[in-house]
């Protein structure tokens, strides 16, 4: 949208940036509504981390806005000196970046403003090392009329939700899909998803990131947790809010650092003493049987089995035990109250057998999955479009809401059944 230049303000006698809109832009439709929307929007914010505006000015052939210049370069850049020289971002340093940085984007939300566009490059540092959010040209205000098109992606593709990847405005939450993102690629180097900005795009949508200890084996799984939740592709399994996340990722880290208990050696058992042998008398017939047979031979009558026999025998039996517990609760979990016609008092509005369509009214599509969300096994399993068809074969209460294991006729991957859990306020009867 603009090219930013180095300046110096006269009447505040210090360096700032002015951000030029490009002049070929200026007649394009929205274009100057983005601007003086963003300019306002950050001229109106007082946060020690979001960029301050001085003033701003839009007239027929000329829009700029004078903003605080940024010393300390990008963490784009920061995060290009750590993997050129090999190494791994301290925790520590982690945990301060982000949540300066979900303070910032918290603070954006409670005024209603969605960035939707956070990455590397537009988080900038001021020369004392202050963590700094910038670049609110695609912001969305909540209370405001969109100036994208309807279904138009927005955003930077590696770092989009999926969500915006299938056309949705998006809502804080998106934001914090872009902050699991950022703290992905701090943590390992680089973003989940590679290739070009379709197939990234797709990939927000139906691939899982790969796990990030195969990538850093020094991240605890305590933080990898945070990490994946923040990264759910279903909004409603996210962390609802970026302060949530940083205080998750507070927590995660300090069970990280903490020393771990000692392992108390276990006590080194006495070797057992010597039994005197008991005396035997051997006769002439047998003299052939050595003295040590013999008293084996004499022993084994009296023998009982071992006490770590005995010891084994029932632990086996327990993690049997254990492995059917465990196999009957999955069970359980996936099919749960799944027939069942109400659950906590909420009938449910389709039989299973019932023919529907799905409606979408807010996007192209909706996920599928493996059962409804939140619960064990809630895996990703496919897309759905506007319009198709297919029966109902399970249903189950999740949440606030219903959802039903639908057979699709029709479905957009090719790598799936076409059965799965669509949430029923994308069902209509047929």
């Amino acid at each position: 949208m603009s090219d930013v230049h180095l300046a110096r303000h006269k009447r505040l006698g210090q360096h700032v940036a002015i951000k030029i809109i490009h002049p070929h832009l200026l007649d394009r439709p929205g274009a100057m509504k983005r601007f003086e929307r963003e300019a306002a929007a950050l001229a109106a914010m007082r946060h020690p981390n979001i960029v301050r505006v001085y003033e701003y000015q839009l007239e027929e052939d000329q829009a700029f806005i004078v903003m605080e210049y940024l010393g300390g370069g990008t963490l784009s850049a920061r995060l290009d000196q750590i993997r050129m020289l090999g190494e791994k971002a301290d925790l520590a340093q982690v945990q301060v970046w982000m949540d300066s940085i979900c303070n910032a984007v918290d603070f954006a939300h409670s005024k209603g403003l969605i960035h939707r566009d956070i990455k590397p490059a537009n988080i900038l540092f001021r020369e004392n090392g202050e963590v700094v959010l910038t670049d609110f040209g695609l912001a969305y205000l909540m209370d405001h009329p969109r100036l994208s098109p309807s279904n138009a992606i927005t955003g930077t593709p590696a770092y989009l939700s999926p969500e915006q990847a299938q056309g949705d405005t998006g809502d804080e939450r998106s934001d914090v899909y872009s902050l699991g993102i950022i703290l992905y690629e701090i943590l390992t180097g680089e973003t989940p998803f590679q290739g070009n900005a379709i197939s990234i795009i797709l990939k927000h949508v139906t691939e899982q990131p790969p796990p990030v200890r195969s990538l850093n084996r020094s991240v605890s799984r305590d933080v990898e947790a945070v990490l994946m939740r923040a990264l759910a592709k279903n909004p409603v399994e996210r962390y609802q809010s970026a302060m949530a996340l940083s205080r998750a990722l507070e927590q995660a880290i300090k069970r990280s650092a903490a020393p771990k208990p000692p392992v108390e050696a276990a006590p080194v058992p006495e070797p057992p003493r010597r039994k005197s042998r008991p005396a035997l008398a051997v006769s002439s017939a047998d003299q052939a049987v050595s003295p040590r047979r013999a008293v084996r031979a004499a022993q084994e009558p009296h023998s009982s089995p071992s006490p770590q026999r005995r010891i084994q025998f029932p632990g086996i039996l327990g993690v049997f035990a254990v492995i059917v517990v465990v196999a009957l609760f999955a069970v359980w979990v996936i099919r749960g109250s799944a027939d069942s016609g109400d659950a906590a008092g909420h009938p449910a509005e389709y039989a299973v057998g019932t023919a529907v369509r799905i409606t979408i009214s807010t996007g192209a599509s909706t996920s599928v999955y493996a059962t409804c969300p939140g619960t064990l096994v809630s895996g990703f399993e496919g897309v759905v479009s506007d319009g198709l068809t297919g029966t109902i074969t399970g249903r189950r209460w999740c949440g606030d809401g219903w959802w039903y294991e639908v057979d699709v006729e029709e479905k957009d991957l090719l790598d799936w059944s076409g059965v799965g859990f669509v949430e029923g306020v994308y069902l209509e009867r047929r």
